[in-house]
């Protein structure tokens, strides 16, 4: 067995993946207001993460970083999400980004070709609105 310190410093230990899989499943709930949406797969890397979000007909990818406030949706895609391009846009290195994207497309691959179909479906790139309280803009209703 491999102790803690043989592990890669972006990869978290079990209990640490588990909450964060909770969190992340969470997060992507609340910011698509679907919470009996299908969250699966989940990838991390450190402070970034990609979940696949399927509710009914409907399917996407979304990449997420974990801040302060915990995991955030901070764009939701299709296929352009897997582009190391779009994670270099974001904040990952581009050294970063192709381990990452093959970790991504290994587990989408697990779950069948119709989920990656589904997720590259996705007809457009939408990013989540900053919570209310994060704008100036933001007036009692």
């Amino acid at each position: 067995m491999a102790n803690a310190a043989s592990r890669p410093p972006d990869r978290p230990r079990r209990s640490d993946c588990a909450a964060a899989i909770a969190d992340i499943t969470t997060a992507v709930r609340a910011e698509r207001a679907t919470p009996d949406a299908i969250i699966a797969p989940i990838t991390i890397a450190g402070d970034i993460a990609i979940a696949g979000w399927t509710f009914g007909f409907e399917a996407a990818r979304v990449f997420l970083r974990n801040g302060p406030e915990g995991w955030r949706a901070g764009l939701i895609s299709n296929d352009s999400l897997l582009l190391p391009s779009t994670l270099v846009s974001l904040g990952m290195s581009r050294r970063d980004s192709t381990p990452f994207l093959a970790e991504v497309r290994a587990q989408e691959a697990a779950l069948g070709p119709d989920f990656s179909a589904r997720f590259d479906a996705f007809g457009r790139t939408a990013y989540p609105q900053a919570p209310p309280e994060a704008s100036n803009n933001s007036a009692p209703r």
